[in-house]
């Protein structure tokens, strides 16, 4: 899956894509706010964005579908870079949409 993300002013636009599905899925919301994605097999990921200086945001993948919620792994991006969390089945990409 791909995540791509615009972060204008205190908004961030997640664009996420997954390993093996054809659809891509656009997530917007806060920063410092978790944006929830359920995936068709019942899976449940939440991105959490945080601004960090220079213009990188750093995306945060948490499993909801388990109890407790577990951190997966955090990836920092700067506009136009692209990262993958290839830790997770399916694996999730990120790209961070040029500004």
């Amino acid at each position: 899956m791909t995540e791509s993300v615009d972060a204008r002013g205190d908004q961030v636009a997640l664009e996420l894509t997954v390993a093996g599905l054809s659809s891509t899925l656009t997530v917007k919301g806060a920063f410092d706010t978790a944006a929830t994605v359920q995936l068709p097999n019942g899976q449940t990921w939440g991105f959490v964005s945080a601004r960090l200086d220079g213009g990188v945001v750093a995306v945060t993948l948490h499993d909801l579908s388990t109890l407790p919620h577990r951190l997966i792994s955090t990836r920092s991006l700067a506009a136009g870079q692209s990262a993958t969390f290839s830790d997770v089945e399916p694996a999730l990409s990120v790209r961070l949409g040029e500004q």
